[in-house]
């Protein structure tokens, strides 16, 4: 089954920590594949954020994706480019809620020495796998809901952060369904945060907190 694709060229995802898979060497270098939500529901659209950088000022010649059953087949092909510089491709896949169970995306993205076709001269690969649970409300695992408290949910207005774990140096990052952070703060756990609403359009976000050894994920909506 042929998959539809949103492909954005030459975006950095800087902030966001890639979920790492087996990856070769050289070239093109894959940065990271990143599922969102991080906990897929049955009740959940699935964004996967792929970004790859080509060691000189390259383009990109395709991105496609395929999927059969619990696999996705995703494949990429870049021209390295002359001028030495790096160069950073974000691609966009959207799927459908998928069933329950266990799914992996395999990642193959070619390198070419040829600016006008894909003549592979060099590969790299890279393998995640994630699991798609039934509907649990939208809250975080029983062990990661204990470290964070956000109020309410959903908010128009303003939203109220609190974090239960002593932790001086709290990363707060909003991030949307293309996987752009659109908001980044740091704060205290000692006391909530509270978060201003800063306009955007209602619906589906996510909120990430950095601690210290560990990053929390949580949807958050915002209404009208």
């Amino acid at each position: 089954m042929l998959i539809r694709h949103i492909t954005a060229a030459a975006i950095l995802l800087w902030g966001i920590p890639p979920t790492l898979g087996a990856q070769s060497g050289c070239c093109p270098y894959i940065n990271g594949i990143m599922v969102l939500p991080s906990n897929p529901t049955t009740a959940d659209s699935l964004t996967i954020v792929f970004t790859t950088t080509t060691p000189n000022q390259g383009i990109q010649h395709y991105f496609s994706a395929s999927q059969s059953g619990s696999i996705l087949q995703v494949e990429a092909c870049f021209w390295n480019g002359l001028a030495t510089a790096l160069k950073t491709f974000s691609d966009t896949l959207r799927l459908p809620p998928q069933p329950v169970g266990p799914y992996q995306v395999h990642y193959t993205a070619f390198a070419t020495e040829d600016p006008n076709q894909c003549v592979p001269s060099d590969t790299n690969f890279m393998s995640i796998s994630f699991e798609v649970t039934a509907p649990n409300s939208g809250l975080l695992p029983d062990t990661e809901q204990a470290l964070l408290q956000i109020f309410p949910n959903p908010f128009s207005s303003q939203m109220f952060i609190q974090c239960l774990e002593e932790d001086n140096n709290v990363s707060g990052y909003f991030v949307n369904f293309d996987g752009q952070i659109l908001a980044a703060f740091q704060f205290s756990s000692t006391s909530p945060f509270v978060f201003i609403h800063p306009g955007w359009p209602p619906g589906i976000y996510f909120l990430r907190l950095d601690f210290a050894d560990k990053s929390v994920w949580q949807k958050v909506l915002i209404s009208e």
